[in-house]
C-alpha cells in the first residue's frame, strides 16, 4: 500500500510546481514590444506651443466699440443729392432728398405780377434758412441733422406720392408727401424717432411766402391759426418774433402762412391739441437789402 502524503509535504510540491511555471514562462512568452516613437510624432512633439494651438477666450468688445456697431444696424440714406418732381395739373413741386425738403412749388394756373406761373418758395431765402418742410425739433438734440441728411426717395406707381427715409441707426426721420392730380390738397405725414422714442417736431415753412414780386411782402405777409376755444383767427407778424421764435399751442383748425392773395394752411386732423411757432428770418428782398419775413411752423 502507498503511503499517503502528509498536508505539509502537498504544499511543498505545490509550491515548487508554481516555481517551475513561472520560470519556464519567461522564455515561451515574450512581452509586448514597447511602443517607438515615429518621426511624425517626434516632429509634432518636438514643435513649441503656439498661440494658434490654444483655445482662444471670447474677445471682450469694448463698450464704444459695441455702441458703433449698434448704431450702424439699420441705417438708411441715399449715396447722392438728387432732386424729384411731382406734377399735377395744378402743382409743379419739386422736391430735394437733401434734408426731405421742397426747393420749388409752382402754381400752373396763376401768375406772379412779372407774368410767369406763381413761385410759392422764396427762391432768394433758401441760402439762408431751411426749404419749406424742413424739422424743427425743440429741446433735443438729434444724432444727425435730418436738414442736412441724404433721404431716400421712394415713388408710388401713380407718381402722386413720395416718401423719404433716413436713419443714422440711432435717429430716424421719415416724411410722406401724398398729391391728387385735381385738387390743391395735399397729405403729409412725418415721424422723427431716437433710439426707439418718438421726438416731438414741427414741419416749417421759413423766410417768406407768395408772390415774390409783390412790393412791400413783409407787410402783407403773416404767420396765421384759427383758435377753436375762443373762435378766432390770429394773425402773426414777423416783428412779433423779433427777439426769437415764438410758440402758441391749443386746439387750432389750422396753422398756416400767407400773403395777399395766398394761404397754405396745415390741418391737424383729429389731433385735439397742436403748436403754433412764428419765425422773422433775415432775408435779401429783389433788391439784395436784407429785410426780416416771417416764417411758420
Amino acid at each position: 500500500m502507498k503511503k499517503e502524503l502528509s498536508m505539509e509535504v502537498r504544499l511543498l510540491i505545490a509550491f515548487v510546481l508554481m516555481g517551475l511555471v513561472l520560470l519556464v514562462s519567461q522564455y515561451f512568452i515574450k512581452p509586448a514590444p514597447a511602443p517607438t516613437a515615429t518621426k511624425e510624432g517626434a516632429a509634432k512633439s518636438a514643435q513649441p506651443v503656439t498661440p494658434a494651438a490654444v483655445e482662444k477666450p471670447e474677445a471682450v468688445i469694448p463698450s464704444t466699440a459695441k455702441q458703433k456697431a449698434a448704431e450702424t444696424v439699420g441705417a438708411v440714406q441715399a449715396v447722392a443729392e438728387e432732386t424729384v418732381t411731382v406734377d399735377t395739373d395744378v402743382y409743379r413741386v419739386v422736391f430735394s432728398n437733401r434734408g426731405a425738403v421742397v426747393r420749388s412749388w409752382v402754381l400752373k394756373d396763376y401768375m406772379d405780377h412779372a407774368g410767369k406761373p406763381l413761385e410759392l418758395v422764396y427762391q432768394s431765402g433758401l441760402a439762408r434758412v431751411t426749404a419749406p418742410f424742413a424739422i424743427e425739433v425743440k429741446g433735443q438734440t438729434l444724432a444727425t441733422d435730418p436738414n442736412t441728411a441724404l433721404f431716400k426717395a421712394t415713388r408710388s406707381g401713380d407718381g402722386l406720392e413720395v416718401s423719404f427715409e433716413f436713419s443714422d441707426g440711432r435717429a430716424l426721420t421719415r416724411k410722406t408727401f401724398r398729391f391728387a392730380q385735381k385738387s390743391y390738397l395735399v397729405g403729409v405725414t412725418s415721424e422723427v424717432t431716437q433710439n426707439g422714442t418718438a421726438v416731438p417736431h414741427l414741419l416749417t415753412w421759413r423766410g417768406g411766402f407768395g408772390d415774390p414780386t409783390v412790393r412791400n411782402p413783409v407787410s402783407v405777409q403773416h404767420a396765421l391759426y384759427y383758435d377753436l376755444s375762443d373762435s378766432k383767427l390770429q394773425q402773426k407778424q414777423a416783428s412779433d418774433a423779433k427777439n426769437g421764435p415764438v410758440s402758441a399751442s391749443g386746439q387750432f383748425s389750422f396753422v398756416g402762412i400767407e400773403d395777399s392773395y395766398f394761404t397754405a394752411v396745415f390741418l391737424p386732423g383729429e389731433r385735439p391739441s397742436i403748436e403754433e411757432t412764428t419765425f422773422a428770418d433775415l432775408v435779401p428782398d429783389a433788391s439784395g437789402k436784407d429785410e426780416k419775413r416771417v416764417g411758420v411752423g
